[in-house]
């Protein structure tokens, strides 16, 4: 399966003790990029009814920053923020109905990823460097259409909403301090081709 669309959301606030007096400020900005992976998974069928437990597993280019976001400040001030996601993967339980060569079904179940987040700061020959980086698990849920080729190939369009919760940083010095945070939350739209196998005998069914 490919990934072909996805956004998340990066903010960053920060309680500045500045030289200059500018009073901090914050900031907030959503990104996008690609993702491509793959999946696997195995179905069930009763009369119009498909079961199914599905896992995939994708690299991203997810990626979301900024800079400024200060209030009114100093000449040399400087301040931008980082987040990306590079990998993420699910473990799904899969539901739909199938009618003809159509199979309509809602997912949803264990997502984990990598996130990293990275801020910058500097001001009055001060800066500061931040970075943190973690696997994270959360839950996922979507759905989608998946329309049967031929017996043995599907072609599948599919949605996921993907929570790997809040990443945060902070670091701070006597005369200064920085906090940011990345929710790693985002939306996906997929398109792929699955290719089916059956246990050798079996008789397939459209949707087994």
């Amino acid at each position: 399966a490919f990934i072909v669309a996805g956004v998340f959301l990066l903010s960053v606030s920060a309680a500045y003790a500045q030289f200059c007096n500018d009073g901090g400020g914050s900031n907030s900005a959503r990104g996008g990029g690609w993702i491509a992976g793959g999946q696997a998974g195995y179905n069930w069928q009763q009369g119009p009814w498909v079961y199914g437990l599905e896992t995939d597993l994708s690299g991203t280019g997810l990626k979301s920053s900024m800079s400024g976001g200060l209030v009114n400040p100093c000449t040399g001030d400087f301040a931008t923020t980082t987040s990306k996601i590079d990998w993420y993967g699910t473990f799904r339980g899969r539901a739909g109905w199938s009618t003809g060569n159509f199979l309509i079904y809602g997912t949803g179940g264990l997502a984990y990823g990598h996130v990293d987040l990275s801020s910058t700061f500097s001001t009055a020959g001060n800066t500061l460097n931040a970075d943190t980086s973690s696997v994270r698990a959360g839950w996922v849920a979507g759905g989608g259409i998946e329309y049967l080729v031929r017996p043995d190939l599907t072609l599948n369009f599919g949605y996921q909403y993907v929570d790997l919760g809040t990443v945060s940083l902070a670091d701070p010095i006597p005369t200064l301090s920085q906090n940011a945070s990345a929710h790693a939350a985002f939306s996906v739209i997929t398109v792929g081709f699955n290719w089916r196998f059956s246990p050798s005998g079996v008789t397939r069914i459209p949707w087994q």
